[in-house]
């Protein structure tokens, strides 16, 4: 599969003898920059710095795509955080994936008939099975980014670990159906949290 991300590697003193990659890279205190890190950002930091281990490289992913109307009532009905006490290795911004999600939209279309991307023909819209690939004005999903996401994380560590609200289940299950289509060899995990910060569900899945 070809896949064009930004070049963006772990630092020398973090690679590990696993091929370069460090051993795992965990993603936490996602937020909305139309919005700004909210309690929900800084209990998914919280959760990781309980797990976090020497040699693991932290990430935050930040939407800089959708504007203050879009931004979900789970995130926007709550007060801002003006400083988010969190220094990951990476902070990395939904944007900047765009033409990556485009690229596996590609690699999508090429897989056997059978579970390869389709297009509404009303739409206009791309589907991969019953996961929304692009909305109807032909931008990436949420879900699409967060595929491009994933396999630039895959590149970078033997393991990806995702911190997130509940709220995204079922967003991180479509990723993962998407993921298995394209049988990339990925371990993931999805740490789930309610809104007292405790870990409710912890999804596990590997494509070696």
């Amino acid at each position: 599969m070809t896949c064009l991300f930004f070049s963006v590697k772990i630092p020398r003193e973090q690679q590990t003898d696993y091929g370069g990659q460090s051993m795992r890279i965990i993603e936490a205190g996602h937020y909305y920059l139309a919005h700004g890190p909210t309690r929900w950002s800084k209990m998914g930091v919280t959760i990781l710095s309980h797990m976090q281990q020497p040699g693991d490289v932290t990430l935050l992913f930040v939407d800089d795509i959708h504007t203050a109307d879009e931004v979900p009532p789970s995130e926007k009905n709550e007060p801002v955080i003006p400083h988010l006490a969190y220094q990951p290795d990476f902070i990395l911004y939904e944007s900047a994936f765009r033409q990556a999600s485009y690229n596996i939209i590609d690699n999508l279309k090429r897989l056997p008939k059978r579970i390869r991307a389709r297009q509404n023909k009303q739409s206009g819209r791309w589907f991969c099975g019953n996961v929304p690939l692009t909305t109807s004005s032909g931008d990436p999903t949420c879900t699409l980014y967060d595929v491009a996401l994933t396999l630039w994380k895959s590149e970078q560590a033997k393991t990806v670990i995702n911190i997130l609200p509940e709220h995204y289940r079922s967003q991180q299950l479509q990723v993962i159906s998407v993921l298995k289509k394209l049988g990339v060899p990925i371990i993931m995990e999805i740490r789930l949290f309610n809104n007292i910060g405790k870990v409710t569900e912890i999804i596990k899945q590997s494509f070696v």
